[in-house]
């Protein structure tokens, strides 16, 4: 979903947050779709609303916030069963590690009483989504967003940037989780941005945008390990010692993953925010979307 240069920024910007809630609401409504996948849409729906948003911040006043915390909170309700998933794709990805019978008895154990918590959420998350985004789409559609110009509105941009290029440049592999849970979130936003500019420039635009989804993909790996390693910390078991193994485990392949994420966000984000955000706004300028 990009933005148009022949129309406005409010219009721009109703038209991607409609765009995107529609396709969600689509996805939801759909019988032939996974409860898991449309959960799974929802939650991505509310995380490139929640990038929308930030591009058009000062654009939008006070109803930043409104709206931010709307659909961070949906987001938030509707991950209570992402564990779950990530942990049954994890553990059998660790088959170098664990025997097949070793797996079946971790994942009984690291998922112990989700499956009941599942049956019993699914279809109350599944309505609560339709719910929500419907309301969503009205607030979307009610926000009214002043006029930018390009440096005004990758000033938005670079808030984004900025702290990430400060993170990539300070993070260790030792560094807290949740440092790295917002350098992932701060990336995701970047590369969603740059989607919607992408109409700008796109082939200069669609290299931008290669390179923050794979620094994004590899940081929600190291995400999903960490999931794992908590899931792992909580696990009650017959077998003590094959729970430690997992957690060793986990926290080793976590180590390795994070050195590859700093490695990729040095790269990525090399340039200083200012020089970052002004080569975009010259693509902007010499494509003629200005």
């Amino acid at each position: 979903m990009t933005f148009s240069s022949t129309e406005t920024l409010a219009e721009n910007f109703r038209k991607t947050g409609t765009v995107l809630i529609t396709r969600a609401l689509k996805t939801i409504s759909d019988e032939s779709v996974s409860p898991e996948e449309k959960i799974h849409q929802a939650r991505v729906a509310c995380k490139r609303i929640r990038a929308l948003l930030r591009l058009v911040r000062k654009q939008i006043g006070p109803n930043y916030n409104l709206l931010n915390i709307y659909f961070r909170d949906l987001a938030a309700e509707l991950s209570a069963l992402r564990d779950k998933n990530v942990i049954g794709h994890l553990i059998p990805q660790m088959d170098d590690a664990f025997t097949t019978e070793e797996t079946v008895a971790l994942l009984s154990a690291v998922t112990a009483g989700a499956e009941e918590a599942e049956a019993n959420n699914t279809a109350a998350l599944i309505a609560l989504a339709k719910e929500k985004m419907t309301q969503g789409l009205g607030l979307i559609n009610e926000t009214s967003v002043k006029k930018a110009s390009p440096e005004q509105l990758m000033k938005n941009l670079k808030h984004i940037y900025a702290p990430g290029r400060k993170l990539a440049n300070s993070l260790k592999a030792k560094s807290a989780e949740e440092d790295f849970h917002t350098w992932r979130k701060n990336t995701k936003y970047l590369r969603f941005q740059l989607e919607f500019l992408s109409s700008i420039d796109p082939q200069r635009m669609k290299a931008e945008m290669i390179k923050a989804e794979q620094l994004a993909c590899a940081l929600g790996d190291e995400h999903d390990m960490t999931v794992l390693c908590s899931r792992a910390g909580r696990a009650e078991s017959a077998n003590p010692e094959l729970i430690d193994k997992l957690k060793s485990t986990a926290l080793s392949r976590r180590k390795k993953l994070r050195k590859q994420c700093i490695s990729k966000g040095k790269s990525f984000y090399a340039e200083k925010p200012g020089a970052y955000t002004e080569r975009l706004v010259a693509y902007w300028k010499k494509s003629g979307s200005e």
